[in-house]
């Protein structure tokens, strides 16, 4: 009698598949809170923006020009 068994998935391709189904979790993930990351994205560019800022006001203290 035959075998009819189907041949077991390589180890790769049920990797890539769990590497796509955790990218669409992640994509879905993000739409959802798009908003959200936005603001965050804003709130921690203005804190940095603000500390290079005091930063080279500093530097500049330093050597007297402002």
């Amino acid at each position: 009698m035959r075998d009819v068994r189907p041949e077991p998935t390589p180890k790769y391709v049920l990797d890539k598949i769990a590497k796509e189904k955790r990218l669409l979790k992640l994509n879905t993930f993000v739409d959802k809170y798009e908003k959200g990351f936005t603001v965050l994205s804003w709130i921690v560019g203005a804190v940095g923006g603000y500390f290079v800022y005091r930063f080279i006001k500093y530097l500049f203290s330093l050597v007297g020009i402002l």
